[in-house]
């Protein structure tokens, strides 16, 4: 092999590398949009950003940390609860 192959090979190789990284990624990420579709239509995100809400929301004001009252602080206001009712007529 001469010398400018070799460095044509030398150059092309990390490209490559790139690209199939990519691909990969690409796909994985796409198998997991599909993986965390949930019954009522909320992100995993969105379910956990809910319960963490619901955790610091039950400790004291003044017990709570900085942190978990920034959470507070920036969550949306949380509707009344839908549902309700009994199952008894």
């Amino acid at each position: 092999m001469d010398q400018g192959t070799a460095i044509v090979l030398a150059a092309t190789i990390p490209t490559v590398i790139v690209a199939v990284e990519h691909y990969l990624t690409r796909r994985s990420v796409g198998r997991v949009e599909q993986q965390v579709t949930t019954l009522n239509e909320s992100t995993i995100g969105q379910l956990a950003a809910a319960a963490e809400t619901r955790r610091a929301e039950d400790i004291p004001h003044d017990r709570r940390t900085a942190q978990e009252q920034r959470h507070i602080d920036s969550s949306p206001e949380i509707g009344p609860e839908q549902g309700g009712g009994t199952l008894d007529p």
